[in-house]
């Protein structure tokens, strides 16, 4: 990624539907700090179970 223009000066929110691995947050706030950005937050609506969660509520929670 990269942005289309400078930004020195400007303070950015990132904004995604869904966090996965975070790798979408993490290229956008590099492309923005090398533009000049300055990035005060990430903001996501929902985000997948890391791998180590997913089976935690394995048990109920689908309907047969």
């Amino acid at each position: 990624m990269r942005a289309r223009r400078a930004l020195e000066g400007e303070t950015v929110v990132l904004v995604d539907d869904v966090v996965t691995t975070g790798a979408t947050f993490d290229e956008a706030a590099r492309a923005l700090t090398d533009a000049g950005a300055h990035v005060l937050a990430a903001v996501a609506l929902a985000a997948t179970p890391r791998h180590s969660e997913r089976n935690v509520n394995a048990s109920g929670t689908r309907s047969n």
